[in-house]
């Protein structure tokens, strides 16, 4: 019996750095996933085409919206910065006869900055919009991960945020 209890506790040992060696492998997965990821991301921001998918709006005064279905967007194509997005709060004038809601631009970006910062690994992308009546100050900083949070200032609304991801132009739009 106790030889019994030996062989058998040999035989799990034996398997006991199999296992090791494993987590170690899926941990080294992960870690090169995270990296695959973050290469996609700084490339696909360094074209200066793509586009911001929109998941959840936070207006200055208000909860925060889940708008996942309802597709909106910021779309970067070179110069060309075309938003379609929501927009929840307070407007302090309005143009005469504007009957459009949300906030939609399809203008060149003025003032554009972008700004890497390699330690917390994210960017930010700075740039104006004059849009007729409107003036738009918008702030997009993406993290590695594909993820990322726009803030808007109207001149004449509440400031808006958006969290959302990046994704590559659809094609029809190249």
């Amino acid at each position: 019996m106790k030889y019994l209890l030996i062989i058998l506790s040999l035989i799990s040992l034996n398997f006991l750095p199999a296992t090791a060696q494993e987590k170690l492998s899926r941990k080294e997965r992960k870690k090169m996933e995270k990296e695959k990821l973050a290469q996609q991301t700084h490339s696909l921001v360094m074209s200066g085409k793509f586009v911001f998918n929109v998941e959840q709006v936070s207006p200055l005064r208000g909860r925060t919206l889940n708008v996942v279905t309802d597709n909106y967007t910021l779309t970067f194509n070179g110069p060309e910065a075309i938003a379609y997005l929501p927009y929840f709060g307070r407007a302090f004038s309005a143009s005469y006869g504007s009957s459009e809601g949300g906030i939609k631009f399809n203008q060149k970006k003025q003032n554009e900055k972008m700004e890497i910062d390699e330690k917390k690994d994210r960017k930010t992308i700075s740039f104006d919009i004059n849009e007729g009546n409107e003036q738009y100050q918008c702030y997009l900083e993406i993290f590695s991960n594909g993820s990322g949070a726009l803030r808007i200032k109207p001149q004449n609304k509440d400031a808006i945020s958006y969290t959302g991801k990046i994704a590559p132009l659809p094609e029809k739009q190249k």
